[in-house]
């Protein structure tokens, strides 16, 4: 499913929403966030978000009011050929857990400033990327393994040796 509406009025709404006339900064805003969810879309699918071809639906919410928006696709989602399949499932599940490892990272002061790639697969959690000297790459394995759901953490994380 794909809602989209045009950039002005995207723009117009969040402008109502924010209670402001700084058209420029929320344009800004607008603009910052199709980058983000596109590079979201393409690190963990692989994908070009606005193909329109990966899509069943696709709703202009400028043409359709949002509550017929809302109705359309909830009569899709209740239909037996969008229930989740035992892949989209995992999918989701994998993404989920490497969410909540990141989050447990951010969270316990010894990690909080570590920035690495976290992939799961059922339960199988993999850190990858390099870090400062000062931080102990166990650390980063004892945090993530407390984590529910987590079976096991490979860490393929590697220190970066101070300049001297």
């Amino acid at each position: 499913m794909c809602g989209c509406a045009p950039v002005e009025l995207r723009v117009k709404r969040v402008m109502e929403r924010l209670n402001t006339d700084d058209e420029e900064f929320v344009r800004r805003e607008v603009e910052y966030s199709d980058e983000a969810h596109g590079a979201i879309i393409r690190r963990h699918f692989g994908v070009n978000w606005q193909e329109s071809e990966l899509y069943d639906l696709a709703l202009n919410s400028e043409r359709v009011p949002v509550d017929g928006c809302i109705e359309e696709i909830l009569s899709l989602v209740r239909k037996a050929s969008f229930a989740p399949t035992p892949q989209s499932q995992a999918t989701l599940d994998n993404l989920s857990l490497a969410a909540q490892v990141r989050a447990a990272l951010r969270t316990d002061t010894r990690t909080r400033k570590v920035d690495i790639l976290i992939e799961s697969d059922a339960g199988h959690v993999t850190l990858a990327g390099v870090v400062t000297f000062d931080i102990a790459l166990a650390t980063l394995t004892e945090v993530a393994a407390q984590v529910a759901g987590v079976h096991v953490v490979e860490n393929r994380v590697k220190q970066a040796v101070p300049f001297r």
